[in-house]
């Protein structure tokens, strides 16, 4: 064998190795989704919402062993709001998903969702996605 198809073959060798460590040290996580239902909220529950929300800011409270997590945007926009609360394992990410709305029987620029943390897990607020991020 000549020198060079030696160095080629050692090289190749250590692509393989190279590219087998890599994949070795990712690690598939799925994405688990709280189920997290809309709700109403209760006149105490609403009064306080009314006081501590602002536009555009996710806005999370507990009440009755519920967490709740509320989203608004302006009135008269042609969106939809959506909640989502994803479980990292070690912590809980809520955050607001803002889409155009198809037709005015989709307009709902406010979101009121509720879920159990029973595992007392701490919650985050996740970065609002909307189509300003397109």
């Amino acid at each position: 064998m000549s020198m060079y198809r030696r160095h080629w073959a050692l090289f190749s060798l250590l692509g393989v190795i190279a590219i087998a460590v890599t994949i070795s040290f990712i690690r598939y996580e799925p994405i688990r989704y709280v189920e997290a239902e809309e709700t109403q909220a209760l006149p105490a529950l609403a009064e306080r919402i009314q006081k501590e929300s602002k536009e555009d800011q996710l806005l999370l409270l507990e009440d009755e062993g519920w967490t709740y997590a509320y989203y608004r945007r302006p009135e008269g926009l042609y969106e939809r709001v959506k909640i989502q609360v994803i479980d990292s394992g070690t912590f809980y990410t809520a955050k607001a998903i803002v889409d155009y709305a198809n037709n005015e029987q989709f307009i709902d620029t406010d979101s009121l969702v509720r879920f159990k943390n029973e595992s007392g897990k701490k919650i985050e607020i996740g970065k609002t996605e909307g189509p300003w991020d397109s």
